[in-house]
């Protein structure tokens, strides 16, 4: 009698794990193309081959895809978030191929309103059978809906800027303290992004409109290495004062891009947006010009 309880007790354990384990995950499948309003971004960074599906939140506000698309010849993954129908945030994203099962996965933060917030999903996609099991998490721990979690950070409008060194091409180094006084505008971005490159003709505008105005300065902060940052000027004009990032600027800004900054004459952030666009040039002169009024 013992030992049909011991084992009707282990029968009832096996089966309530393997009841919880399939809940834990949902699957979905990708449908071919790409949504109507992603269609600005594939055809401003030239994607191809876009397939997408939903991943459903819990959150009645909130919008999550996941993706596939071919950019320049390579495949890769991207997800995008929406809230209340606002683009939030759009990147392209890594999986990591598991030897063992022969999934690709990997635990994604979704970072928007300018980094404050994060929600986090474990993506698992088996590209043989187009198939993609994921769950939320809170905590690191396994959740049935998104989890918003408010983030602490250096970057607020209203904060004074950090102090912050970078290398000019020419191995200069600029002190950003330095420039208290003036008005400094400051793109952080990378070679790899598409929106950076996007916006570069704009924000050349924006440079040449302000060229004679001594009490701005324009900063570009690349996340590259220095002889490809200089080898890619040589082909793509950016009118913007060029410096390399470092461990400093990589902390302080994050591995997204771009980023748009305005400090004013106090050295205090005025002005934070994440994400950028062909014309994100003149959300940036409504700004200088309410400083300079």
């Amino acid at each position: 009698m013992k030992r049909a309880l011991i084992f009707l007790i282990g029968l009832t354990l096996i089966h309530t794990l393997d009841a919880r384990t399939p809940n834990a995950y949902t699957t979905t499948k990708f449908i071919e193309g790409c949504p109507e309003k992603l269609a600005f971004i594939r055809d401003q960074i030239h994607l191809s081959d876009m397939s997408y599906t939903f991943l459903k939140t819990g959150i009645d506000s909130m919008q999550v895809m996941f993706g596939e698309l071919t950019q320049n010849g390579k495949k890769g993954y991207w997800i995008s978030l929406f809230e209340n129908g606002s683009l939030k945030n759009w990147t392209t994203i890594p999986l990591k191929k598991e030897l063992k099962t022969n999934l690709s996965s990997n635990v994604i933060d979704i970072k928007y309103d300018n980094s404050q917030k994060v929600i986090s999903v474990q993506i698992m996609y088996d590209a043989s059978t187009k198939s993609i099991r994921y769950t939320w998490m809170r905590d690191k721990k396994m959740s049935s809906k998104a989890y918003v979690k408010t983030i602490e950070n250096d970057l607020q409008q209203g904060k004074k800027f950090p102090k912050l060194k970078v290398e000019k091409l020419n191995g200069d180094t600029i002190n950003l303290m330095d420039l208290k006084g003036k008005t400094v505008v400051i793109n952080w971005w990378n070679i790899g992004c598409g929106p950076c490159r996007g916006e570069m003709p704009g924000l050349n505008t924006l440079v040449d409109k302000y060229k004679n105005n001594s009490g701005i300065v324009f900063l570009a902060v690349a996340l590259d290495d220095k002889a490809k940052l200089m080898s890619f000027l040589k082909s793509k004009e950016f009118k913007y004062i060029q410096t390399v990032g470092n461990d400093k600027a990589l902390q302080l800004f994050g591995n997204t891009f771009p980023k748009h900054l305005i400090i004013n004459t106090e050295g205090v952030i005025s002005y934070f947006k994440e994400g950028g666009s062909e014309d994100f040039y003149m959300y940036l002169d409504k700004e200088l010009t309410k400083l300079i009024e």
